[in-house]
């Protein structure tokens, strides 16, 4: 009997759940703000370009010059010049490569830091939704989250989306210092 109390009521909780769904991937096509952000990453993402652009100039100069110096006569002085030349260049190109490792890490940093009140203020509208049509739970239908609902009404993407429209802050190309 008490195993069958335990089935009742484990019954009666799961019935009493509402899940829900949003799609966050439609959310962050659609709304305007992404416009905004998306051209603040890019001019960010062009400087970071020229950057490294003339790094790999640089290097190529320097190869440039190692070439010049191997076609000339072969001295002990040039081939001295050759091996400080060519160790030169080996530590410009590995310079290069971490410059590009920090500078994908900046721009990561930097999509985070512009992604964050937008992120904020649509989870805060998402558990208001939620709450006001009694969702116990809303689900993610990003690429990596996995979700069912056989009822496309319990979708809140469109009311997320409209309220972003209608009242999100405003991007900033840059986040404010705190």
């Amino acid at each position: 009997m008490l195993a069958l109390a335990l089935l009742a009521t484990q019954s009666v909780k799961a019935q009493s759940q509402k899940f829900g769904f949003v799609d966050a991937s439609r959310v962050f096509d659609t709304i305007p703000q992404m416009d905004t952000l998306r051209s603040a990453l890019n001019i960010y993402q062009q400087g970071i370009y020229t950057s490294l652009g003339q790094s790999e100039a640089d290097i190529q100069k320097k190869y440039q010059e190692y070439q010049s110096i191997q076609s000339g006569p072969v001295t002990a002085q040039t081939q001295q010049k050759l091996e400080i030349t060519e160790n030169l260049i080996k530590s410009m190109q590995q310079n290069l490569e971490l410059d590009k490792q920090q500078a994908q890490s900046n721009l990561e940093q930097k999509q985070y830091a512009l992604l964050l009140p937008l992120n904020l203020y649509i989870n805060k509208q998402i558990e208001s939704i939620a709450k006001s049509k009694g969702y116990s739970h809303i689900l993610s239908s990003a690429p990596t989250n996995m979700y069912y609902s056989v009822n496309d009404n319990e979708d809140i993407t469109a009311d997320i989306i409209k309220i972003m429209f209608d009242n999100a802050p405003k991007v900033q190309a840059t986040p404010q210092p705190k």
